[in-house]
């Protein structure tokens, strides 16, 4: 691999700001994703032992992915965040924690406080953490997004940058299926719903299933709805999504009809490329010395046309097992059933 500077990296992500199509660009973002893979496999696999020291009060567990962000996330980051360099962007790389358990919704939310202070007190002896915690399970962001997000800076082997960060994303269930949904929907109605962007009537629709979320599990609300009563929301929500048309609107986007897969692939990375008008998701997958034909194939799937129109969608991840990639990306599946099926009960 090619050395390559703190300034290249930053020109090429004002270049591809101005043209997601420039090559050159797209190949240095690809090596700067490149660095990135040894210091989040090293923080995944520290968090994977931490949580497995973690004595959950119920019958619980916490599945693991990690990902390098989608060029058009960061893309559009850049955009959203002109004076933002590209070395500067804290989540490129990223874990996420997802609690998966058979207790009620309340104990979700308490085990997975539970989780991050355990996994927070562990981390700061072997990694610098920094200061500002993202608490947005105390305090939702108004889009209704709830998660814990912290970041990490890991030692590295490389001369130029010794040091990267690794963000780290703790979520229960029922927040991971609402962000799920937020991108799913996004993706299938081509609206840039996760970056709170787009259609102001999708975004309240789904402000509205975040406060039912956060009700559901006992947690805190968004200010906008946190005066309502608990059936004063579902009296709203119900009316709203009923007018709006928006549960026959979820109703339309069917999961993905052709999946190929291999349930016996042994891979350490995997692919997921989506092509949201076919119906269609291939997953690809690479062993633990075929990362940078990973990152290779990565890149060019999302310079392919139908990436470019939207019509498609990829994102390069690794998680614990197979059976764990349509529970940790239903999106990529276009699998909002189980969402719906909570909203369905909070409104009936």
């Amino acid at each position: 691999m090619l050395p390559i500077t703190r300034s290249q990296i930053n020109k090429a992500g004002d270049a591809l700001a101005a043209n997601p199509q420039d090559a050159a660009a797209a190949e240095s973002l690809e090596m700067w994703r490149r660095i990135h893979a040894a210091p989040l496999h090293k923080v995944r696999n520290f968090l994977i032992n931490c949580v497995g020291k973690c004595k959950l009060e119920c019958n619980g567990n916490v599945i693991f992915s990690n990902r390098l962000k989608r060029s058009e996330a960061i893309i559009n980051k850049l955009r959203r965040f002109s004076a933002m360099d590209l070395t500067r962007m804290q989540d490129l790389a990223g874990v996420r924690m997802v609690l998966h358990t058979s207790c009620s919704p309340e104990h979700e939310l308490r085990d997975v406080s539970q989780i991050f202070q355990h996994c927070l007190a562990n981390l700061t002896e072997q990694f610098r953490v920094r200061d500002k915690i993202f608490n947005y399970i105390d305090n939702p962001k108004d889009s209704g997004y709830r998660a814990i997000h912290l970041i990490v800076d890991c030692d590295t082997e490389n001369m130029q940058f010794p040091t990267l960060p690794i963000e780290v994303q703790i979520r229960t269930r029922h927040q991971h299926l609402w962000a799920m949904a937020v991108e799913t929907a996004g993706m299938f109605y081509n609206e840039a719903l996760k970056s709170s962007e787009g259609n102001e009537e999708w975004l309240t629709f789904f402000k509205m299933c975040g406060a039912a979320i956060a009700h559901i599990e006992g947690g805190k609300v968004t200010s906008e709805y946190a005066d309502c009563t608990l059936n004063d929301l579902k009296n709203t929500l119900k009316q709203y999504a009923a007018d709006k048309t928006f549960l026959t609107k979820m109703a339309n986007i069917k999961a993905a009809h052709d999946i190929v897969l291999n349930e016996n692939w042994d891979f350490a990375y995997c692919i997921i490329d989506l092509d949201v008008r076919k119906g269609k998701s291939v997953v690809y997958s690479f062993l633990q010395d075929q990362f940078e034909s990973a990152n290779s194939l990565y890149t060019r799937l999302e310079q392919s046309p139908a990436c470019q129109n939207g019509d498609a969608y990829t994102v390069l991840v690794s998680v614990d097992h197979l059976k764990n990639i349509q529970a940790l990306y239903p999106s990529y599946f276009l699998d909002v059933a189980e969402f719906m099926r909570i909203v369905q009960k909070f409104v009936s």
